[in-house]
């Protein structure tokens, strides 16, 4: 299957905006035990923003990828992660429970998610 120029920016730009969330993920965990990282709760807010993306760009995604079974599912694992999102509602303000959520359902998940997904695609930007 050859990807657009167009296809092959958008498939980049996502990879790349996983990279970005993975890296907050890892600057809000390691901010539990890190005292001197103080920004974890707005980086939080942009992560939450970053996964609305993912998902809006998952659409897209789904309709390019249609006779590709491995990228769709791939993608469709992306529902593990906003699962354990949801765990979080009304949990916010009881920060030892929002952060078991986020360092053993969200982060683990998210990287699992992210090595399948960039597994699948980096293929196609290389072409």
């Amino acid at each position: 299957m050859n990807l657009t120029v167009q296809q092959q920016e958008l498939s980049k730009q996502y990879l790349d905006l996983i990279y970005i969330v993975e890296e907050g993920l890892e600057y809000v965990v390691s901010s539990y035990s890190d005292y001197e990282r103080t920004e974890g709760d707005r980086i939080l807010n942009d992560i939450f923003a970053a996964f609305i993306k993912i998902a809006e760009s998952n659409q897209v995604l789904l309709k390019i990828f249609n006779n590709n079974p491995s990228i769709l599912k791939a993608i469709e694992g992306f529902q593990s992660v906003m699962q354990q999102v949801l765990k979080l509602e009304g949990q916010l303000h009881d920060p030892n429970e929002k952060e078991l959520i986020i360092r053993e359902g969200i982060f683990p998940l998210f990287v699992e998610w992210k090595n399948t997904i960039q597994k699948e695609l980096q293929p196609f930007i290389l072409n």
